[in-house]
């Protein structure tokens, strides 16, 4: 059984994450921490005159699922576009999961930089989409103009929704000039219609089970998949076109009675998450799931998607995407170029 989410944390980075989150529930305004910021209190400095190529990275949430930190990761990549610094790379979670997207290749690393005598500057909370905070933030910037720096943005710094097309992009190209494509080893039937379907499962069941409620916006119904491939297959079928549907998510066949009866379905249950990641990404069609697990692929696939309306973060308006509601319903017509 195939399990998406994994916490890759030190025990140093739970130590961390624990006491960040005590101390923003006390203080509970961001804002007010920014006294506690050596860089917020260098803001007024002088900065010097020489030019130096200054860089910005993040770290993911290490005890995140991969989708959600991939999520945060890219924010430090578009952040870096927007207030006109260098990206510097800073490893994602694991080496096999970085070298499959393509993360670092042809990037600066944090680590070189160091070692050439540049030093971390951790930054306070900011929002691009506030002008105040943007203006705050580009003069902390500015004040180290000269030194050999590179800014590290808070735990879960957000990036502003108008500039996610940059972090999609630089995650399209990565993925697909990325060394590891040419070992990629595809179960797909190259003369059908290759559907990728991911059902997320996992935590949210044992959630439900254990009586957490609020991982009920996480959850579709089996008979949200059902219609959806339906839609998806009676469209297929006439342009004369065969499909195949692999679905992604963990549990058994058991779990899906209704789509154990539909044709040229095939289970992916046993697949592990990487290969999963990458089928989705490579897929002809992709219909997504209630998680950044999926909905990552998405941004990276320039396939059609069908992906549901609810959900939390802003879907590209690049006329890839169909959205269905709750029961299955899709907004347009699917349309398959």
């Amino acid at each position: 059984m195939t399990q998406y989410k994994h916490d890759y944390s030190t025990k140093k980075d739970k130590i961390f994450r624990k006491l960040h989150s005590t101390f923003f529930k006390l203080i509970k305004d961001k804002e007010k921490a920014n006294i506690f910021y050596a860089s917020y209190r260098h803001r007024n400095k002088k900065a010097g005159k020489v030019y130096v190529i200054q860089y910005m990275t993040q770290q993911p949430n290490f005890g995140a699922g991969f989708g959600h930190g991939l999520d945060v990761w890219r924010a430090g990549v578009v952040n870096a576009k927007a207030l006109g610094l260098e990206y510097s790379y800073t490893p994602m979670v694991t080496g096999e999961w970085d070298r499959a997207l393509g993360l670092g290749e042809k990037e600066m690393s944090t680590e070189k930089l160091i070692k050439q005598g540049y030093r971390v500057v951790r930054l306070p909370y900011y929002e691009m989409r506030d002008k105040a905070s943007r203006e705050l933030i580009e003069k902390i910037i500015r004040s180290y103009r000269g030194e050999k720096v590179i800014f590290l943005n808070e735990f879960e710094q957000e990036c502003s929704p108008k500039d996610t097309g940059i972090g999609n992009d630089f995650m399209r190209r990565k993925f697909f000039e990325a060394s590891s494509r040419k070992d990629d080893k595809l179960i797909f039937e190259k003369d059908k219609v290759n559907v990728a379907v991911h059902i997320r499962r996992g935590d949210v069941s044992e959630g439900l089970k254990a009586g957490d409620e609020s991982m009920r916006k996480r959850w579709l119904d089996e008979s949200y998949y059902v219609k959806v491939i339906g839609a998806v297959d009676e469209k297929i079928k006439k342009e004369n076109k065969e499909a195949v549907y692999y679905i992604f998510s963990e549990g058994s066949e058991e779990d899906f009675p209704e789509l154990k009866k539909m044709e040229n379905l095939r289970f992916c249950l046993d697949m592990n998450a990487i290969d999963s990641f990458v089928h989705m990404c490579r897929a002809d069609f992709l219909i997504t799931g209630l998680s950044s697990f999926s909905y990552d692929p998405g941004l990276i696939n320039p396939a059609k998607k069908i992906a549901p309306k609810k959900f939390w973060n802003p879907y590209p308006k690049n006329g890839e995407w169909i959205l269905a509601d709750e029961e299955g319903n899709l907004e347009e017509e699917i349309s398959l170029s």
